[in-house]
């Protein structure tokens, strides 16, 4: 394995990939601490399954927070990122395992923050919700197709 690794972080040169180098340096950490932790794993239904989880959320950590300096017209953040940018249409994707802060109900720091993120679109929010949103998100429910 540690081989593979050594392949995969040195492929960027060989690959002449179009796109900045600072990705492909930022899968690369990802990938060796995935490589790090499978170390002394025997193979077994449980270790595939748990080894399978952490790249899911390694790769939705990634999408979710992306580096946004770039130029285009979508830009992908999460909602600690927005303050201070603004956009016609914001997204906001929200996940049942998401992280508010330790704080309950009514989320006080929380709901400021959610609220700055909410203010960033100048013409329409989108919210998608999983099937069983956090207590902080859970409201949205009621304001489905408005």
């Amino acid at each position: 394995m540690d081989d593979l690794v050594q392949v995969a972080v040195n492929s960027w040169e060989s690959l002449r990939m179009a796109s900045s180098r600072r990705p492909w340096r930022l899968a690369a950490l990802q990938f060796r601490r995935l490589n790090g932790s499978v170390r002394g794993m025997s193979v077994s239904e449980g270790a595939i399954r748990e080894l399978s989880d952490a790249v899911d959320r390694r790769s939705d950590d990634a999408l979710i927070n992306v580096d946004y300096t770039g130029l285009g017209a979508i830009k992908v953040m999460n909602y600690h990122q927005t303050k201070g940018r603004e956009a016609d249409t914001v997204i906001h994707v929200f996940r049942s395992d998401d992280y508010f802060g330790r704080e309950g109900e009514p989320f006080e720091s929380a709901s400021k923050l959610l609220n700055v993120a909410i203010s960033r679109a100048r013409q329409r929010v989108i919210i998608i919700l999983p099937s069983t949103p956090h207590s902080l998100v859970k409201p949205f429910i009621q304001l489905r197709n408005l």
